[in-house]
Parts: C-alpha cells; sequence; structure tokens
C-alpha cells in the first residue's frame, strides 16, 4: 500500500513538474518571439524608403505577420498574426479569419488570450484610443463599446458598414481553465489611413 501510495505521489509530482515546464516553456517562447518580430518589424518600418524588393522580400518571409497592436494608455503592445490556431495565440495576437484586413472597410476581429497578451482589456475604457501599425500604414480607432457575450455570439463580428475593430478574449479573467464567456471591445476607426502613420 505505501509502495503504491508513493508511485502516486511520484506520478503527480512529474505531471505537475512537466506541467510547470510547459508553462514556463510557453512563456519564454512568447516573449522572444515577441521580441524578435517587434525589433524585425522596427527595421522592416526604418527600411520602409528603400527598394520595393527589399520589402518585398521580407514580407514574402512572413506573409502571415499583420503588424503591430497597441493601446496606449494601457501600455499593451502585441505583434498580431493571422490566425487563431493554438500555435499563434500562444505567441501573438490573431487576426480571426473571415474578418477585414487593415486598411479594408468592415470589421476587423483580433483574438488574444486574455491571461497573456489581452490581460489588460480588463481595464479598457470607452474612448480608449487603438493603434494598428502595419508596414504600410497605421490606423487609430477610439473604443466605443465592452460587452460580453457567449461564445457562439459571432454577431459582434458582423460588418458595422464602416471600418471598425473587435478585440476578443476570453471571460471573466481571472477565471480557471476554460472560460465560459467572451470579453468584447468594439472599436471605430477615427483616422484615415494615410501612409504618413509611421509616427510612434
Amino acid at each position: 500500500m505505501k509502495k503504491t501510495l508513493r508511485l502516486f505521489q511520484w506520478v503527480f509530482l512529474l505531471a505537475g513538474a512537466a506541467a510547470l515546464g510547459y508553462f514556463l516553456f510557453a512563456i519564454f517562447d512568447a516573449h522572444i518571439y515577441q521580441a524578435r518580430e517587434q525589433d524585425s518589424f522596427e527595421e522592416l518600418r526604418r527600411n520602409r524608403d528603400d527598394s520595393a524588393s527589399s520589402s518585398a522580400s521580407a514580407n514574402k518571409g512572413d506573409p502571415n505577420l499583420i503588424g503591430r497592436l497597441i493601446v496606449p494608455r494601457l501600455k499593451l503592445s502585441v505583434m498580431v498574426r493571422n490566425g487563431v490556431d493554438a500555435k499563434t495565440l500562444r505567441r501573438a495576437a490573431g487576426r480571426i479569419p473571415g474578418t477585414a484586413r487593415p486598411g479594408e472597410s468592415g470589421n476587423l476581429g483580433i483574438a488574444g488570450h486574455r491571461d497573456s497578451f489581452f490581460r489588460g482589456l480588463r481595464d479598457v475604457h470607452k474612448n480608449d484610443h487603438i493603434r494598428l501599425t502595419t508596414l504600410d500604414a497605421s490606423y487609430e480607432y477610439q473604443v466605443d463599446s465592452i460587452q460580453i457575450v457567449r461564445p457562439q455570439d459571432v454577431s459582434v463580428l458582423k460588418d458595422p458598414g464602416h471600418s471598425a475593430l473587435t478585440l476578443v478574449t476570453c471571460y471573466p479573467f481571472d477565471f480557471i481553465g476554460s472560460a465560459p464567456k467572451r470579453y468584447i471591445v468594439h472599436a471605430r476607426q477615427v483616422a484615415s489611413a494615410e501612409r504618413v502613420a509611421f509616427a510612434r
């Protein structure tokens, strides 16, 4: 009996160590990815006046990179990629497939984990400004509403008839396990997408 109990203790200990190891790996991997992509993105922006071929070559190397999302008041800054698969959302925020792209009319949906990149959204306020910078331009948005919905409510991504941004994360923020609801931040584009928006 004692041997069996000791065996179970070792199994639980190893399982806990493995879970902790994966958690630390995920944090480290996300941090390294974000730092590398931020540096690469800044370098591409600095070299934007170089030949078009160099830009095209860089884009070809990572066609899924969208740009950088910043919420200045929250000091939230995260690189955004195409897709919402597990690997993408572990390393970055992800553009939701089927939603608009930067510069297009319609609703651009971006998802992120509540316990990492989008954790700061718990303190977002109406009228907060959000900036999405791509290699071509920068787009300014202003938060006009915040709501909590069930995961099945995809109406939050519908086209509002103007250029808009919707940020999606799980809710409640402190829930342990798979959260039952979604926290939605709606914002309207408030500045034209002129290619002057490389100002920080």
